[in-house]
């Protein structure tokens, strides 16, 4: 009998401590973001926190402005709060 691979995969991720949310984070940053998402790239997770970069001083203010509207579109994703804050490095 086979094990299907997406649950060997996840089996594997599971015992690095790699929850399914921290990697579906990244799909759902872009989809939510669109065409911003090219200027705001989401570079990992740690903890509940999303850590972004920006390319100019104007995107940057953007994700202050709107961090709580994308914190509220991507925990909806989930039904409960996997994401607590967006820190820009």
């Amino acid at each position: 009998m086979f094990t299907p691979a997406s649950e060997v995969v996840k089996k594997l991720l599971e015992s690095y401590g790699i929850r399914e949310e921290n990697y579906s984070i990244y799909d759902i940053w872009n989809k939510e973001l669109g065409k911003l998402s090219k200027k705001i790239r989401m570079m990992g997770v740690k903890g509940t926190t999303i850590m972004v970069e920006a390319d100019h001083a104007a995107y940057k203010q953007e994700v202050r402005i709107r961090k709580k509207e994308f914190l509220k579109k991507i925990n909806g994703h989930f039904g409960r709060i996997v994401v607590e804050d967006i820190k820009i490095i």
